[in-house]
Order: C-alpha cells, then sequence, then structure tokens
C-alpha cells in the first residue's frame, strides 16, 4: 500500500484538491490504494469522511484545510487546470491559523489564489 505524506507547509489541501479531482465512485480509487496517516490529533484518517471531505472540496472549487498536518497550520488551495479543464495541480498559501479566521482568510486568499490560476492555465 502507498504512504500519503506531504511535507513543508500544508500539503494536505493541495493532495484534497487533487484527489477531488478524480473519480467521485471511490471503489477502486485512489483512497482504497493508501493509508492515512495522522500527523496531528485532529488530521482526518477516516477515509470516508475524507471521501466526503473531498467531494465538498470538488463542488466548491477550492480547499481549506485546518491542523491536519501541523497544529496551528492552515492551507487554502485552488486547483490549476489546462486549457482543457484537466487538473495538473494545485496552488495554495498556508498561514498560521492564529493569524485571521478562516473565513477571513478565505476572503482574503482565495480570490487571488483564483486569479493566479486562471492566468497560469492561459499557459498551460
Amino acid at each position: 500500500m502507498q504512504h500519503a505524506q506531504y511535507h513543508q507547509h500544508d500539503w494536505r489541501s493541495d493532495a484534497d484538491l487533487a484527489v477531488s479531482g478524480q473519480q467521485t465512485d471511490r471503489k477502486g480509487g485512489y483512497l482504497d490504494r493508501i493509508d492515512l496517516i495522522a500527523y496531528t490529533h485532529l488530521t482526518v484518517t477516516d477515509k470516508e469522511q475524507l471521501f466526503r471531505e473531498l467531494i465538498t472540496i470538488r463542488e466548491d472549487g477550492f480547499g481549506v484545510t485546518e491542523n491536519q498536518y501541523e497544529i496551528g497550520l492552515r492551507g487554502i488551495s485552488v486547483p490549476i487546470k489546462s486549457r482543457r479543464g484537466a487538473l495538473i495541480g494545485a496552488l495554495s498559501v498556508s498561514m498560521m491559523i492564529s493569524s485571521c479566521s478562516k473565513a477571513e482568510a478565505t476572503a482574503r486568499c482565495l480570490p487571488v489564489l483564483q486569479a493566479t490560476a486562471n492566468t497560469l492555465m492561459m499557459w498551460v
């Protein structure tokens, strides 16, 4: 079984976003092939719960994680897609949770991340 690991900043938000772009039916999918590792006591390690969160990320078009990789760390991610709409990556920002509320961070960062991702889409 593969191990999903993320390092340096809250890669979990990038990874969640990437996986959310995959098949909706988790049977035989990515989540079935990996072990989820708890980096903190708040890391989501239940595959059904994570799958539900991935559906929400897909529907919202962005992901926000808190305390998943490191206590006090928040990550906000948006997809980077090709001109044809294929998911090719993610763009994210990480910050300390204490810097502002989740709603304020999302309101401040999401438009900039989305605009940047849209600009990148013109080049790939």
